[in-house]
């Protein structure tokens, strides 16, 4: 999902644009980041999630370097 994200990000930034430019053919709800972070507190609680940790915070990362504050 965040390399999808950020592979039309830089598609868009190629071409000009940014993503929050051109909502209505990408519309990326920025909400998605805190979603994200919701379910990596909900991890932390239980034990040996640090692999399912470590990539969400990655996607998490990737998506917030791609939509930037919409």
């Amino acid at each position: 999902m965040g390399g999808f994200i950020q592979l039309m990000s830089q598609t868009a930034m190629n071409k000009g644009v940014y993503l929050s430019e051109i909502e209505e053919l990408y519309k990326v709800n920025p909400t998605i980041r805190q979603r994200l972070q919701d379910f990596i507190e909900f991890l932390k609680k239980s034990e040996n999630q640090d692999k399912s940790i470590a990539n969400l915070s990655a996607t998490k990362t990737q998506i917030s370097s791609s939509i930037g504050k919409i």
